[in-house]
């Protein structure tokens, strides 16, 4: 429960800050990268056997992550290139419709945990998740 009351708090940070000043803005994606990090960890350790199998959890944090992900684009605009110690390469805003496409891809991957009913669909969900976080990175993060 508590995932989706943060979920939706950042959904409206994130709504909010397309009429913010531009340090505003990074702060908002920021925080939703960090609540995204945080649950990112909490889902290896499950899925690494670590921590007990919650298909309740799973699928909240699946919605949570799908949720966030529709706002990616609108949380890079032109004049947040740089401040507020943003790890945002320039590729973000040079190639905005790539970028739109992943976070279009982690919706997908976020809706596809949503899905998982057992153990070994969580996982192999989570690894499409993981693939989908680590080629954006790549791609669009220092």
């Amino acid at each position: 429960m508590r995932t989706i009351f943060a979920a939706l708090a950042l959904c409206a940070v994130a709504s909010t800050a397309a009429a913010q000043e531009p340090l505003d803005i990074i702060e908002a994606r920021q925080q939703i990268m960090k609540f995204i990090g945080g649950q990112m960890r909490a889902l290896g350790s499950m899925a690494q056997g670590r921590s007990e199998f919650n298909g309740e959890y799973v699928r909240t944090t699946g919605w949570a992550i799908s949720a966030m992900s529709k706002s990616y684009p609108l949380l890079f605009p032109v004049g947040t290139e740089t401040g507020g110690d943003t790890k945002a390469l320039p590729s973000v805003f040079e190639n905005s419709a790539k970028f739109a496409e992943m976070a279009a891809q982690l919706e997908m991957a976020g809706s596809q945990m949503q899905q998982a009913n057992s153990l070994e669909a969580f996982q192999q969900s989570f690894t499409a998740l993981g693939s989908t976080c680590k080629s954006c990175h790549s791609e669009f993060r220092r």
